[in-house]
């Protein structure tokens, strides 16, 4: 077994003409509420998960270099973070219900059957740039 980095994307992905002191629909605490929830979630069963906030400001060119294997993105983000190059089936979108209570466990169940496919070898692994 590997370790698996999952990251979490709480802020849009830049564009000209957004401020930079703008930073998500949602403040930063519930992000930490959730992933505290997702790393409780996923430790008795994955404890080969690495859980990080994105430190990237959404520049996926950088998530790539980290060699991400799962990214988990807050609500609102679907149409603003731009994930060219990544395996969409590896992409995680809560939704508001999911994120605002804190509920991991799809999320987390998620991720377990994403590993399992991963290690079995139906989902292809992300092409090298």
């Amino acid at each position: 077994m590997s370790q698996y980095r999952v990251v979490f994307i709480h802020s849009p992905s830049p564009l000209p003409g957004r401020s930079p002191l703008q930073r998500g629909y949602f403040p930063f605490s519930l992000t930490e509420k959730f992933m505290s929830a997702l790393s409780l979630a996923l430790q008795p069963h994955s404890p080969d998960v690495q859980l990080t906030v994105d430190n990237s400001e959404s520049d996926i060119e950088l998530l790539l270099a980290q060699n991400v294997d799962f990214l988990i993105c807050a609500p609102g983000l679907r149409w603003q973070f731009y994930h060219q190059g990544f395996n969409p089936q590896q992409i995680i979108w809560l939704n508001v219900t999911e994120f605002m209570s804190s509920d991991a466990r799809p999320s987390a169940f998620r991720i377990r059957s994403m590993i399992r496919d991963i290690e079995k070898g139906s989902i292809p692994p992300l092409p090298d740039l």
